[in-house]
């Protein structure tokens, strides 16, 4: 396999969205299987010296494309793909993290939802909420005040 045709394919993989470093090793190589992996490393690093993937941009771009969800959840999500714990938190403290009362309220607006809650809606909600990342006791808690 040609390194120019590897190459062009990462390029058009990060054109069209961020990767994360191992994330784009990981779809080359399953791309392309059988290149040899010193090649790969090889266009990693040159997409890093020009700066074309930084996992710290990929990081930040990640958590600004989700909002609403946990902390805990871009912390698993993050790790999950590839980037270095350091990196994670850099990124997460770099956040203003809204209260939960403040995503209960957006979500209850986007749910058409008023206070107080029938038992029903509470579910849904708490539902989404920890789907979201959210700590379970800490919905439960929150949601008891609109029920």
């Amino acid at each position: 396999m040609s390194r120019d045709k590897v190459l062009a394919y990462a390029l058009k993989a990060l054109a069209r969205r961020e990767h994360s470093v191992v994330g784009l090793r990981t779809k080359i190589e399953h791309r392309f299987e059988g290149v040899p992996s010193d090649t790969v490393t090889d266009i990693l690093d040159e997409l890093i010296r020009r700066k074309y993937l930084d996992d710290d941009r990929f990081a930040a771009t990640f958590i600004l494309n989700r909002p609403g969800r946990s902390r805990m959840w871009f912390e698993a999500s993050l790790a999950q793909a590839g980037v270095e714990a350091e990196r994670i938190t850099l990124a997460l403290d770099a956040q203003d993290w809204p209260s939960l009362e403040t995503i209960v309220q957006d979500k209850m607006k986007g749910f058409g939802l008023t206070p107080p809650l029938q038992p029903k809606e509470a579910a849904r909600l708490s539902r989404t909420l920890m789907r979201l990342g959210y700590d379970g006791e800490e919905v439960r808690a929150e949601l008891e005040n609109l029920l």
